[in-house]
Formats: C-alpha cells, structure tokens, sequence
C-alpha cells in the first residue's frame, strides 16, 4: 500500500500525476491537509475516490494557536523527535496502515513525523519527495532537530533526509542545487493519458476566460507573516493601464481578499494549473514578483506567456529569495524555454515595459532578460 499527502492544490496535481504515469494499477491512499481550505471538500470528491484507494483529510492546523505553542516547546519537540506518534495522536487519531512507500512535498513538522513514525513501523519504508513548484529547485530544506546528533545516534533515529529514495520533477534541467539522490522526471502532464480528463472530472471543468491581457498574480506574503511592498507594485500596475486591461488573482493561502473591494479580481474559482490545460495563454502578460504561477504554464503545458518578474522593485525578504538561488533558476528557465521575460529594476522601466507591451510593442528587447532578443 502507497500513501500520498498533499497539501497545496498544485501538490495535488502533482501527485494525480504520478499516480496516473507510475501507480496507476497500484493501491494508493490519499492525505489531504487543512493548509488547503477547499481539500475538506474534496475529500469527499467522486472524482478522487474513483483514482485512489482513500481519501482522508486531515486538520493538521487545528486549534493552531493553542498546537503551534505545543510545537514550539523545547520538552515537547524533543518527544515529538523520538516519539512521533505521540505528535500524530494530538493531530489526529486513526490507525494508519502497513504502507510500503510514502509521498510528499512539503517539508513540514506534519510530513516528516508522519514519514518518522511509518518508517519506525516498517523499517523497509521507502520515502519519496515530489515536487511542489519553483521552492523544490531552490530550496533544500533542512529539519532542525531539537536533541542532539549523539542522542539521534544512540536511539538510532535517522536523519529525515537519509530516508529519501528519490524525488519527482517536472523538470529536472531546472534544478538549482543536488538532492544528492536519484531524480525521476514526470513527463508533461498533457502527454499523460487521461490526466487533462482526471482534473476535469475532479476540479469540474470551466469555461470561464479571462479576457484581461495583463493578469497581476499575488504571492502569500501576507499569509506568511512577511512583510512586503507588493500592495505598491499592484497599485503601479493598476494607475498605469486602462481598467479594462488589467485583473487580479488572488492567493489562495491568504485567507482575507485584501484588493476585492478595491480592484478587479478573477471571480470565478479558477485553479491556475487547470485552467491553462484548457485555455492557451500565450498572448496574456503576467505580472508577478517571484510566483511559481509565471513558470507552471510551461512546465506543465509547454505554453509561454510573456512575463514581467518584480523582484528587484520588491522590499522585503521570502524564502525563495534566501535561497539565493532565484535569479539561478531564471537564468535557466530563460535558456530552456526561450520565453519573454522582463525585469524592470526601476518603477520608471516597469512602467516603459508595460507600456510597451500594452501596444504589443514587442521593440523592448534592452530591457528583457531573454538573451536571444538581446
């Protein structure tokens, strides 16, 4: 039996990916966490229980105030370290399974307690990492244990990253630092038979269009505690196109709508990674400080809209930019996939740059970073 948690809509992409490419004739249970609110209900979604074994939802956020300061106790982190069924208890009581394999993305307390506990059941677990967007090229994350490496040692307790057999990517051309363990590509989600037909089913199929050229993604900053000039960077955009030019999406992990009173925003559900495996995109213009939404229309269905990065107009701090691996990965995406790709480093270019595109002037090759224009 084969387990698969996911905690983000594109995470479920993801893994409905693998399932249909590499499991699809196997037993796989399904984990959907709470850090996506809609996963309640899809847990109970037809289309997903016809393409897995089980779906459980799980409320690993619950009573978060009152859990987080648990988590955060030096005496309760080092039991959760050697004892982490007595962490999964506290999230949630269910038997769990005999599973031979396990499969993640996010490199969460949940995640890796999980992972801990089912490999101290079955000693031959084999642990599997997935991709979840741009942060799995940059980012290598890394566990802080809260006892010591000679108490790990004496009770024999694994690092979490030894136990990863291998890890799945989209595109492994664009990683920007080693695993250090084998990669398996998943092959474009279009060239998968079924899969476009899968999401239909599960996520319903919309024929809503966005007629705006010029869409406006946020990032979850606000969500995330960060703070940050991106209000600014949409508000720039916003004073300098015509109204009927412009939309914005919002982020689905902020949980308050800060611009829907104020600007037009996409008001219908719309699922990025869904909706460009219906709809070519190519002639719209994202407009972006770093999110991944700019990169997955290629990655996962070879389109190539134009793209505007803010990052170097963007005041404050994420863990993509910590990574110090950002401006790596832009690089190669730009050599791999030749797309058009602006970055102003003033708000005087951002504006000529949008100015430019507004006309389809496409004469703006000084200020891209696409060197084949150059």
């Amino acid at each position: 039996m084969q387990l698969m948690v996911c905690s983000s809509i594109f995470q479920l992409y993801t893994a409905l990916a693998i399932k249909q490419q590499f499991l699809n004739d196997e037993k796989v249970d399904l984990l959907l966490t709470d850090s996506t609110s809609m996963f309640k209900e899809l847990a109970t979604n037809t289309g997903l229980l016809k393409r897995f074994n089980k779906v459980m939802y799980v409320p690993d956020g619950r009573k978060r105030s009152h859990f987080n300061r648990i988590v955060r106790s030096k005496y309760y982190r080092k039991v959760f370290d050697v004892f982490p069924r007595h962490y999964l208890n506290k999230i949630v009581k269910q038997k769990w399974d005999n599973y031979t394999d396990i499969y993640f993305s996010s490199f969460n307390i949940f995640t890796l307690r999980l992972q801990a506990y089912l490999s101290n059941k079955n000693k031959k677990l084999k642990t599997h990492l997935f991709e979840d967007g741009i942060s799995t090229y940059l980012i290598r994350s890394k566990y802080e244990w809260a006892i010591s490496e000679k108490t790990r040692k004496i009770l024999k307790i694994e690092n979490f990253e030894d136990r990863f057999c291998d890890v799945y990517l989209f595109e492994p051309d664009l990683m920007c630092f080693d695993y250090g363990f084998p990669t398996v590509r998943i092959s474009n989600p279009i060239e998968i038979p079924g899969i476009v037909e899968a999401f239909d089913d599960i996520l319903k199929k919309d024929n809503s269009e966005i007629g705006e050229k010029f869409i406006f993604f946020e990032e979850s900053f606000n969500n995330d505690g960060l703070v940050s000039n991106d209000t600014e960077l949409i508000g720039v955009l916003w004073n300098f196109l015509d109204k009927k030019d412009f939309i914005l999406k919002h982020h689905p992990r902020n949980r308050k709508d800060r611009f829907k009173d104020v600007l037009p925003t996409v008001d219908f559900p719309m699922f990025w990674e869904h909706y460009f495996l219906g709809h070519n995109i190519e002639d719209k213009v994202i407009v972006t400080v770093s999110s991944n939404t700019a990169f997955v229309p290629y990655v996962i269905a070879r389109l190539k809209p134009t793209i505007v990065l803010l990052y170097k107009l963007f005041n404050g701090t994420s863990p993509i930019f910590d990574s110090g691996n950002f401006e790596k990965y832009v690089e190669k995406y730009l050599g791999y996939t030749e797309a058009k790709v602006y970055i102003p480093e003033t708000v005087d270019e951002f504006q000529e740059i949008i100015e430019k595109l507004r006309r389809n002037d496409d004469e703006s090759s000084c200020i891209s970073t696409n060197k084949n224009e150059q």
